[in-house]
């Protein structure tokens, strides 16, 4: 959208705060399954508790939290890290997440057993308003300052001035283009400026169009590029096709964008787009005559092309639907199979609008309604399951439920982190998800069932059913029994602060969240899955054994706390000695590395009077042993040399001053990693007393080849 900044100047901006829209409206599509299982839960028993709703949040936390991060960081190659960037975001999600589950555990077991009262519930829901509106402020720089006074995120660092490679910047940032029943052709002009003398490198920007209210393909072409400066280059130009119109009732917007600079230039602060791009507003003007009617009443409202375009892509879609395969190839069996198998589920989807139609709206509406509508059948059939295989709803919620409802956020999550540069999406997503699975999933089904009770009072059902609490609460009230649910949320509470350590620990010991060596990454991925099967074990085992005291629960949480200390050890002591054998997925080279430092170890290691010309054909002096022709003494010494200095990873490094080593191009390309130190020097010249006598026998041998077998005993004493 287009709104006057502060300063004065028109400035485009989002309409939703990238903050706000994760953890609202995101967070509602992505853990719509949990809330619309919650509610229905609540509905279908009459406003009374039901386990299954509630279990199945715990359950899918507990999935995303450990399970999904687990993948997410073993996933990523070997050496490679993937950090956080927006640390305030994940900080203030992290707490709200762990505080969540705190506040349902405190409400279930301290401030009223067994009870929800409204404002307890009403009070679990307004925490999501809260947790958002700090987010938001946190993220406009409004709070980040107390967070660096606690340590939490690092001081920003002040900037260092100009840019000495100067600027991108668009010419005109607003044009305006006539309507024409002629196709045209729009030049947009891109600046390099403000550079500094001789700085005028090589460098590029990236530049797409972006409709705001234009329709692409009836108003505009849509396009991006790439523009590319030479040395000494300050301007390009990209070229627009603007669309033939007969009429057109109304002004119509579209931007082109212009960032990802490389090569040294950035952007000016104080042009629409700010530091991180340049923009450019294009203004097509109204032409011809429109007609009256209908037709001129809804292109006001709602876009005439904007109709056509959203038929279009909906025709495309219901032929993607009933079509097999990509459509340009035949499809293969393997293809065929699965599409008739999820063709119910598309034709069921097929009613959703594209998201060209009302902004994307009537698209994101529909989607929930359809996942309300599954939802509704994966709750009856969860309750038949248990009651076939007599397995107690909290068990099946925590378990096949929720790693149902969690699947589709572990393969997004992977994805993500693989091919993204940061690790916001795969784990900042999960705390998020967590705190408005709690904040919107119980706190909404339980401020509903507790103002219904409020409001009913106390009927001769809800007196047959809880008349162990009648007597405290005459005018009724939510009943929760808590005794398996608020266990299983305290177990969680634990392992979720554990995970979280965790990811700190990686973050300043290792560098970032996910990724790592291989031994690091998969003792974390390890503790991460231990911690899964930690809390489900817990959880299963007090379902299991009913009602039992605080002090039988507490044991059970410190013997399960030992055996997983323990599995834990047994795990990183085999994943210890795995390692020292070499990762599984070294690739070739780095097994030919390991090969000649073991060659370089053999030859090192051995005593000096044991060294052989075998010990020359291989490892780090064969090379220069084979360029030195006939062995000699001095050669000999030189490959020792250089071998004392040879690490089997680095390139051999030359010892000052020693210009035979420099001659077998031993020089290291960089700084000197390491010198001929005490022991090497002593372990050389004991190695060149064993070289002198090689070099005695090689000259024997030579002088020995003209006399025959039984004159060689004779010459040689």
């Amino acid at each position: 959208k287009k709104s006057a900044s502060r300063s004065g100047p028109i400035r485009t901006s989002l309409v939703w705060n990238e903050t706000v829209a994760t953890l609202t409206l995101m967070a509602l599509g992505s853990s719509a399954p949990e809330i619309f299982l919650s509610i229905i839960d609540i509905v279908k028993k009459r406003f009374h508790f039901g386990s299954l709703g509630p279990s199945t949040i715990v359950g899918s936390a507990s999935f995303n939290l450990f399970v999904i991060i687990a993948v997410c960081i073993v996933v990523i190659p070997t050496g490679e890290t993937r950090a956080i960037q927006n640390l305030p975001a994940f900080y203030i999600t992290a707490f709200f997440s762990i505080l969540a589950y705190v506040w349902m555990a405190f409400i279930l077991l301290v401030t009223s057993p067994d009870i929800v009262e409204v404002w307890e519930a009403g009070l679990t829901f307004l925490m999501l308003p809260i947790m958002v509106g700090v987010s938001y402020k946190v993220d406009t720089g409004s709070g980040s300052g107390l967070l660096r006074r606690w340590g939490i995120i690092d001081a920003e660092e002040e900037d260092g001035g100009e840019n000495e490679a100067g600027v991108f910047a668009i010419a005109e940032p607003e044009l305006s283009v006539p309507g024409s029943e002629k196709p045209q052709t729009l030049e947009v002009v891109v600046l390099r400026r403000g550079a500094q003398p001789g700085a005028l490198g090589d460098a590029s920007c990236s530049w797409r169009t972006q409709p705001l209210n234009a329709v692409p393909g009836f108003d505009f072409e849509a396009a991006n590029g790439t523009l590319h400066f030479g040395p000494g280059e300050t301007e390009r130009r990209l070229e627009l096709q603007i669309m033939p119109k007969a009429w057109r009732l109304q002004n119509r917007r579209f931007l082109v964008i212009v960032d990802d600079a490389v090569g040294g230039p950035g952007f000016d602060p104080s042009d629409d787009g700010g530091e991180g791009a340049a923009i450019a507003t294009i203004d097509l003007a109204p032409c011809g005559a429109a007609p009256e009617g209908l037709v001129r009443l809804v292109d006001r409202f709602i876009g005439v092309d904007a109709l056509r375009c959203c038929a279009e892509e909906w025709k495309d879609q219901a032929r993607d639907c009933l079509r097999a395969g990509d459509g340009e190839s035949s499809p293969s069996v393997r293809e065929r199979v699965a599409h008739y198998i999820a063709l119910p589920w598309k034709v069921f989807f097929l009613f959703c609008p594209p998201v060209c139609l009302g902004g994307g709206w009537p698209c994101f509406v529909a989607a929930l309604m359809g996942i309300a509508l599954l939802t509704t059948g994966v709750s009856d059939l969860a309750e038949l399951f248990g009651c076939v295989l007599g397995i107690p709803d909290i068990i099946t919620a925590i378990t096949f439920v929720a790693l149902g409802t969690s699947m589709p956020d572990l393969f997004a999550s992977r994805t993500a982190a693989v091919q993204d540069h940061t690790a916001d999406a795969s784990i900042v997503n999960v705390t998020g998800s967590n705190s408005v699975n709690v904040f919107l999933g119980i706190g909404l089904p339980w401020t509903i069932a507790s103002i219904y009770w409020w409001s009913v009072g106390a009927t001769e059902e809800w007196k047959s059913l809880y008349g162990d609490v009648a007597g405290l609460y005459p005018g009724g009230a939510f009943v929760v029994r808590s005794g398996d649910l608020s266990f299983s949320v305290v177990v969680f509470t634990v392992a979720a602060f554990v995970a979280l350590v965790l990811l700190r620990f990686r973050r300043h010991r290792l560098g970032g969240e996910l990724g790592g060596e291989w031994l690091p990454k998969t003792m974390s991925s390890s503790l991460l899955t231990l911690l899964w099967v930690f809390y489900l074990a817990l959880s299963i085992w007090k379902v299991t054994v009913g009602d039992v005291g605080v002090g039988a629960q507490v044991m059970a949480i410190a013997v399960a706390v030992c055996i997983l200390e323990n599995v834990l050890l047994v795990l990183g002591c085999g994943l210890y000695f795995l390692s020292r054998r070499g990762p599984p997925e070294e690739d070739e080279e780095l097994g030919n590395a390991e090969e000649g430092r073991a060659d370089s170890s053999e030859v090192m290691s051995l005593p000096p009077t044991l060294l052989t010309t075998r010990h020359l054909e291989h490892g780090p002096m064969a090379q220069a042993y084979k360029a030195d022709g006939p062995l000699t003494a001095s050669g000999c010494l030189r490959h020792a040399a250089v071998a004392a200095t040879w690490d089997g990873q680095h390139p051999p490094v030359a010892v000052a001053g020693d210009a035979a080593a420099t001659e077998y191009g031993c020089r290291s390309p960089g700084p000197v990693r390491c010198v001929l130190s005490f022991t090497h020097a002593a372990m050389v010249c004991l190695a060149a007393q064993r070289f002198k006598s090689l070099e005695r026998e090689s000259r024997l041998r030579e002088a020995m080849r003209p006399f025959g077998p039984e004159e060689a005993p004779a010459m040689r004493r």
